[in-house]
Parts: C-alpha cells; sequence; structure tokens
C-alpha cells in the first residue's frame, strides 16, 4: 500500500518484488493521513486496510477497509471506519482479524473483512499494533506499551514496558516469541518470557536515533531507524 495526496494504491508484485503494478487507486483529494494493512485469509482473499483525511479538517480521519477475493485484481470495499488512523493488522490462529485504531481502540472482523465490530474487552485508546506470537498469545501495543492476552482477547494486562515521557516508535514479536520494542528515544528493549521482564537494548543504537521498524528474516532481526537506515 502507498499514498499520495491525491491518490491511495495498493501494488501487487508477482516476481519477489522485481517489479511492481498498480492493483487499486482511489482519487482521495488532500489525503494526509497514511498508514494501512493487509493480511490474507485461509479462504484465499486479501482484506486490505488505509487511513484517509474525509475531511473537512485534516484531523478528520477514517479508515477504508476493502476486499478482493480474485488475488488483488478487483476490490470491494467493505467498510468506512471512523476510527483514526489504522494502528497494526493482525490475522489471528482463529481466523479473526483484529485491527488497531486511534481513536476506537481495537476492531475486530470474524467474516474475513465483511462486517467490523468493536472490541469491548479493550479500551478506546490509540493502538500502535497488533501480534500474536507462537503460542496464540495475543499482544495490542497502544502508545505506551505491551498488552497481553492469553485468552484470546477476553481479558488484557499491561506488561509494558512504560517509559515516561515517551511513546512507542515500534514494535515486534519474532518467530520465537520474543518482544521487542522502541520508543522516540535512543533505547530499545526486549523480552524473552512474554513481557514478564524487559531487557534494556542501547549497544550500536547511534545517539538521537530510534528504531522505527522491526522485521526478521535469516534467523536475524533488522531495524530501522528514523535518521541512519538499518542495521
Amino acid at each position: 500500500y502507498s499514498h499520495t495526496t491525491s491518490i491511495a494504491y495498493i501494488h501487487r508484485s508477482t516476481d519477489n518484488g522485481e517489479t511492481w503494478h498498480d492493483v487499486y487507486t482511489r482519487s482521495l483529494p488532500n489525503n494526509y493521513a497514511g498508514g494501512g494493512g493487509m493480511v490474507f485469509p485461509s479462504d484465499g482473499s486479501i482484506v486490505a486496510a488505509f487511513a484517509y483525511t474525509q475531511g473537512p479538517l485534516l484531523g478528520n480521519v477514517s479508515t477504508l477497509v476493502l476486499k478482493s477475493t480474485d488475488g488483488g485484481n478487483n476490490w470491494v470495499q467493505k467498510a468506512n471506519l471512523t476510527g483514526g488512523f489504522v494502528g497494526g493488522m493482525q490475522l489471528l490462529a482463529d481466523g479473526r482479524i483484529f485491527m488497531g485504531t486511534s481513536l476506537a481502540g481495537v476492531v475486530q472482523s470474524t467474516n474475513n473483512g465483511d462486517n467490523w465490530s468493536n472490541m469491548p474487552t479493550f479500551p478506546p485508546i490509540f493502538i500502535d499494533n497488533i501480534h500474536q506470537d507462537k503460542d496464540d498469545v495475543l499482544y495490542v501495543c497502544d502508545a505506551y506499551g505491551f498488552n497481553r492476552s492469553t485468552d484470546n482477547g477476553q481479558t488484557f494486562v499491561d506488561i509494558g514496558p512504560s517509559v515516561e515521557g515517551y511513546t512507542i516508535a515500534a514494535s515486534y514479536v519474532d518467530s520465537q516469541g520474543k518482544l521487542y520494542v522502541s520508543y522516540n528515544h535512543d533505547h530499545a528493549y526486549r523480552s524473552t518470557n512474554k513481557g514478564n521482564s524487559w531487557e534494556l537494548i542501547t549497544a550500536g543504537i547511534p545517539l538521537a536515533t530510534y528504531i522505527y521498524s522491526f522485521t526478521e528474516a535469516t534467523g536475524k532481526i533488522y531495524a530501522g531507524t528514523n535518521n541512519k537506515g538499518a542495521f
């Protein structure tokens, strides 16, 4: 997914990223909202969501939810949610789709994106990202730290780490179940026990630089930063 201030796009590659083609475009004049997500349910469909400036004010942000049942050739709008920015989109092991928002907390779909409802067990606060680990433990990151659920989202407990005066820049759960989180300063934290305790990581992170994204490949964790590239 990508966007300009006038058009939203969904791109597709069939050659491992060598070339890309637009499979969805939509005119959205004066669109200053960004961010979105995409999941691939077991029925072969694709569910995508992205935030856009609905207006008339710049702060009036909504989320469009689209679905394709033919490999991305055609897209149907399924919802227009007035929950603000998208804060992570996760296909859970039980088939539900969880999506974080900036105004409405967590919303969920139980029918592969056709319909959406609010998750009453999580407060309507700013959500940064949603994760599920190899043991199906569910994590919802709000602006300040991790929240953990071991009962499929029925209840959550705050597991931190809370860093006073800073907000989350990126969070990640790797294939081994380790948790990673960075804030908008030059520190990051890792947990190897599902958030029961956290280890501060500073080595190798330049001063005045913070981790903006995490990913994993070939058994290694990679991080992109706000101003010094990746490591």
